[in-house]
């Protein structure tokens, strides 16, 4: 029932995620929340965290380079981390690395 469900949204023109994955974006939202971050901190420390370079994330947020920079420096103060091996710790301890095929 799942996969016809999800067939049928998306035929339709809608979006459809995994329950599971649901589940876990929720959780991350609420402990990036905890930890001080907005949803674009989230959205770049992702990327940052998945290999982007500070270019590769800004084409793909439509953001300048310049802006995810700020943001990056602004999300490692929040953190209280310095380097992205940093940062990519960080985005799994808050869960912002869901596997999207769960």
């Amino acid at each position: 029932a799942g996969l016809e469900e999800a067939v049928r949204v998306v035929a339709g023109g809608g979006a459809w995620v995994s329950p599971s994955v649901g589940v876990a974006l929720a959780a991350a939202d609420d402990r990036a929340e905890a930890a001080g971050l907005e949803p674009r901190d989230c959205d770049v420390l992702r990327l940052l965290a998945l290999g982007y370079t500070n270019a590769e994330a800004a084409v793909e947020l439509s953001f300048s380079v310049r802006t995810i920079e700020a943001v990056r420096g602004a999300v490692c103060r929040r953190l209280g981390v310095s380097s992205r091996r940093d940062l990519v710790a960080a985005a799994r301890a808050l869960g912002l690395m869901v596997d999207s095929a769960a």
